[in-house]
């Protein structure tokens, strides 16, 4: 029995020590997930720190990389800017305004201030002028003394840089007062970019309140380049103004020259007028008188005085001839002409029937190819065009020779051109612009009697009713008159 109860008892205490063992290691199990689970979650703790520095840094960066981005933007648009006007051909004013109110918003600085020096003047003008929105008392286009910009140099004298040329050479100096935004009694720094060209000091750019030791690299570099597109940009801008200035003083002068040439011409012509109008009176006594003279005296004068007589009525006769031309010529220079439709064919015809004693009297071949067609003409004048080179045409021909006269018409670019072909003497190519000028003969008046009028009313004619004329002509083989005139809408 006793052996049982500690059977029994053994049996129990190995259970407790059993339970025993079993309850630690439960304990030491718990101890270690616990433990698996703490460092589990610092490192999970750890990688989420990490992750969230990298990508804060990543932002950092991006949002670094965006404002570079977005200053370099702007930086290229102010050169693009510059660049444009220059290409469109702005004014220095535009262009200096333009690039300095960009500077601005890059360059951290109270004032932007572009100055334009003239040596030759002894002035200063202020091209562009930007306050970040504040109202300064210095307006575009101010110009100040010289002197108070630049106290130490000469205003007679340029100056001249060793840098190369269109370099902006950056200094930190002392702003005059003049040239500060509102007057404050007190000295301030600018940064003073200034702008060359061959050398030659052409102007300055001054950044109020910005310091060179505080601008970045980037920010220097942002004002040199922008100092360096002004130079260019002011240099062609003045060249261009000079030249326009160049070219509306030629044109005023030519306008000018023109208008006098114009009245010049205007006196000429109505003085032509006057004296042939004027000499026509005693021209007809003198034709009057010598005709009485042979018709009531023929009998007392000899063959010597009938001769000097006749002559006297001849050269009275060619002298009307000339005035006659001469007035003709004149009115076609004062008239003012009114052009309508007109058909060739039917003109040309009445014009024929007209010299039909001439025709006649030369046993002239005239030959018409219709059709002639239509053009825009003051009719009086073509009528006069015509009949003086169809009487070249019948006059202008060899000892013997019957005038053979050929007319068409054919279409060209530019309107109508009338042709009119003779087989008369030719006319040598230097020659052929002089024949259509005033008084201008090729032959003497007692081979071929005229005026040397009647190719310059033709030229005069057809030019006031907005045509050409001119002439082809080949040794032996005649002439060939032609003239343009618009065509008229059918």
């Amino acid at each position: 029995m006793d052996q049982i109860r500690l059977t029994v008892a053994d049996m129990q205490q190995e259970e407790a020590d059993l339970l025993a063992l079993r309850s630690q290691q439960s304990r030491d199990s718990i101890r270690q997930t616990t433990l698996a689970l703490s460092l589990i979650a610092i490192l999970t703790l750890l990688l989420l720190v990490g992750f969230y520095a990298l990508i804060t840094r990543d932002l950092t960066r991006r949002k670094r990389a965006e404002a570079a981005l977005q200053r370099s933007a702007q930086r290229l648009a102010i050169l693009h800017d510059i660049d444009r006007a220059i290409l469109e051909a702005h004014s220095s004013l535009e262009i200096a305004q333009s690039a300095i109110a960009r500077l601005c918003y890059l360059v951290p600085c109270r004032q932007a201030l572009l100055l334009r020096y003239d040596f030759e003047a002894g002035e200063a003008q202020i091209l562009g002028n930007s306050s970040n929105g504040k109202v300064s008392r210095l307006a575009v286009g101010t110009r100040l003394p010289l002197a108070s910009v630049l106290p130490n140099i000469e205003p007679s004298s340029p100056l001249t840089l060793s840098n190369p040329p269109h370099a902006a050479e950056a200094l930190e100096a002392t702003c005059p007062t003049n040239l500060l935004p509102e007057p404050t009694g007190e000295h301030e720094t600018c940064l003073m970019l200034r702008l060359k060209s061959e050398s030659t000091l052409v102007g300055e750019l001054r950044l109020l309140g910005a310091h060179v030791a505080t601008l970045t690299p980037e920010q220097r570099e942002i004002s040199q380049e922008v100092a360096n597109q002004l130079a260019i940009a002011l240099e062609q801008a003045q060249l261009r103004e000079q030249l326009q200035q160049n070219a509306t003083e030629l044109e005023n002068r030519v306008l000018e020259r023109t208008a006098q040439l114009q009245a010049a011409n205007t006196e000429l012509e109505a003085f032509g007028y006057s004296v042939s109008h004027d000499l026509r009176a005693p021209l007809r006594a003198m034709q009057g008188f010598t005709q009485a003279l042979l018709e009531d005296y023929q009998e007392a004068l000899d063959e010597v005085g009938q001769d000097y007589a006749h002559r006297i009525s001849k050269a009275a006769q060619r002298m009307d001839t000339l005035i006659e031309d001469l007035l003709a010529y004149s009115r076609l220079s004062r008239a003012e002409l009114q052009l309508q439709p007109i058909d060739l064919t039917a003109l040309v015809s009445e014009i024929l029937v007209q010299l039909d004693l001439e025709i006649r009297q030369r046993h002239a071949q005239i030959t018409v190819v219709p059709p002639l067609l239509s053009v825009m003409g003051h009719r009086v004048t073509l009528v006069q065009v015509l009949t003086n080179l169809l009487m070249n045409a019948l006059k202008f021909v060899g000892a013997g020779v019957q005038p053979q006269i050929k007319i068409w018409a054919e279409t060209q670019p530019d309107g109508v051109r009338l042709w009119v072909q003779d087989n008369g003497i030719s006319i040598a190519p230097q020659h052929q612009e002089r024949i259509f000028r005033v008084f201008e003969r090729l032959h003497g008046t007692e081979a071929y009697p005229g005026t040397g009028i009647g190719l310059a009313i033709v030229r005069k004619g057809v030019e006031r009713m907005g045509g050409r004329v001119g002439v082809e002509s080949c040794p032996t083989q005649g002439s060939q008159f032609w003239l343009e005139l618009p065509q008229a809408q059918s």
